[in-house]
């Protein structure tokens, strides 16, 4: 085995490590849950670092039995935020979240942290471009368990607000969306040989976007 082999596989035991405590942990946490959307959150937290564990056992595996680093051939399916885990349970508040369950993900949101930088460390340290590109995946895949876990301790401390900061995005997601369609239709009608603009019922020029 080479310098270069061992350096990778000392590279891939810390990954490896940190996604086998990962999935002690949030199984260790379901267990104390008693809120089913709290439950979702840790169980889709689990199965991503499942996911990865088996990621990296695999290439692990594959470079200690002497082959080489080749890389994913496909990209992973996308991981699911909490809006689509709160939408899979209908949409409907629970009943109760205990203290124990708000300090469980707090600390998941540590580790997650954690794990974000030591991937971002193993990539800029990566030699070769398949290790890098798989650690800033990886890392990449970290920010998005970050963000759902920081959505779910927002929404369990103040389901109110959370909802009123959802139905902001989603009503600014829509006008950025129909302003966009706006002017590309402007750009459209100036590029044309014959540019015409709406006229409004006192016969000046408008453009009007109702909401």
């Amino acid at each position: 085995m080479t310098t270069a082999d061992e350096r990778m596989l000392e590279a891939l035991s810390r990954a490896l490590n940190f996604e086998e405590d990962g999935v002690a942990y949030y199984s260790q946490a379901m267990l104390a849950s008693s809120s089913n959307l709290a439950l979702d959150v840790l169980r889709t937290l689990r199965d991503e670092e499942v996911k990865h564990k088996e990621q990296i056992l695999a290439i692990f595996n594959e470079v200690k039995a002497g082959g080489s680093w080749k890389g994913e051939d496909e990209p992973g399916s996308p991981m699911p935020d909490f809006v689509s885990v709160f939408e899979q349970l209908g949409g409907n508040p629970p009943k109760e979240v205990s203290e124990g369950e708000i300090a469980a993900l707090q600390h998941a949101l540590e580790v997650e942290v954690k794990g974000r930088g030591m991937y971002e460390e193993l990539a800029s340290n990566a030699p070769t471009e398949p290790e890098k590109a798989f650690y800033e995946k990886l890392g990449g895949e970290e920010i998005e368990h970050i963000k759902m876990i920081e959505d779910a301790i927002e929404y369990f401390d103040d389901p109110e607000g959370w909802f009123q900061k959802r139905a902001i995005r989603v009503r600014s997601s829509s006008i950025c969306t129909r302003l966009m369609r706006a002017c590309g239709g402007i750009s459209k009608a100036r590029n044309s040989t014959s540019p015409r603009r709406p006229v409004a019922e006192s016969g000046e020029y408008s453009l009007s976007m109702q909401n």
